[in-house]
């Protein structure tokens, strides 16, 4: 349990080393980390929107991923729980197959084919969680049982 912010003055030395502190610094580290990578990426090996876009995606998806692992390390220091993993893995599947078909559709030159592909994507992420995840499934049962009584089915 964090005592810091029981007191009505706080030393800086002691907001420094609480876990408060460290939390609340994670963004900026993760930024201190992409910015500069990115600014290298984009000065040397810019090459096409398309791919720059690609490349700051990957960046953010590795840090990121560093990053939760951190916070999962440092909640796992304060209280003891279960990270679901298993649904962790679902998702990241369902999420790699979207993006392995957007990846091989040709790069769209229009909005409307933009936000097509973009549907084409959602409609093959939640159909593969749908045939995967047994609480998607009840999930949406759920909300078509909802929509049904709201609308007077």
């Amino acid at each position: 349990m964090e005592r810091l912010d029981e007191k009505a003055k706080i030393p800086l030395r002691s907001l420094i080393k609480s876990r408060i502190f460290k939390l609340a610094t994670l963004p900026y580290i993760h930024s201190m980390l992409v910015l500069p990578s990115l600014f290298y990426i984009l000065t040397f090996y810019a090459s096409s929107p398309s791919e720059d876009a690609f490349n700051l995606g990957w960046l953010n998806l590795l840090t990121g991923f560093a990053f939760m692992l951190a916070r999962y390390k440092m909640a796992r220091s304060c209280i003891s729980f279960v990270f679901p993993w298993k649904n962790f893995l679902k998702y990241c599947f369902s999420s790699g197959l979207m993006a392995i078909t957007l990846y091989l559709i040709p790069i769209p030159r229009r909005l409307f084919l933009a936000l097509a592909a973009t549907g084409l994507g959602a409609i093959i992420y939640f159909t593969v969680l749908w045939m995967i995840d047994e609480e998607m499934r009840n999930l949406v049962r759920l909300m078509l049982k909802e929509t049904k009584t709201k609308v007077g089915l």
